[in-house]
């Protein structure tokens, strides 16, 4: 009896796989190529919070000044991290932004970079 259960045991740890699933991460405002073309200097705060979102940072000493950060770390890749900084006037209009980093990916890359990802089961293999 005692050798059953140690073969299921020992099936049951072969079929679930050795390495453990790991997630993706997103972190902070998710950027994009769209969202940052579609800023033009000139564009007050509200419309540019309107297309960006949130800033994830506001300097209390620098209140013209808004950070968007985003990381993306896919499960078992290295961590992708894009910055943007806009800088507005005294009348809040948007003045200049700068890139920091790569270009952020469009929402059908970000979509992809976590598909790419996805980790199959033994279950899901195709022939069970």
């Amino acid at each position: 009896m005692r050798h059953i259960f140690i073969s299921i045991l020992a099936a049951t740890a072969l079929m679930t796989g050795c390495a453990p699933h790991k997630l993706d991460i997103h972190q902070g405002t998710v950027l994009t190529e769209e969202k940052l073309d579609s800023l033009r200097i000139g564009m007050d705060q509200q419309q540019v919070q309107f297309v960006m979102g949130s800033p994830l940072l506001l300097d209390p000493f620098h209140k013209e000044r808004w950070d968007y950060y985003y990381s993306f770390k896919p499960g078992r890749d290295e961590r992708e991290q894009y910055h943007a900084t806009l800088w507005f006037d005294q009348a809040g209009r948007l003045e200049r932004m700068e890139r920091k980093g790569p270009i952020p990916p469009n929402a059908d890359n970000l979509r992809a970079l976590a598909k790419r990802e996805e980790r199959k089961s033994f279950f899901s293999w195709p022939w069970l």
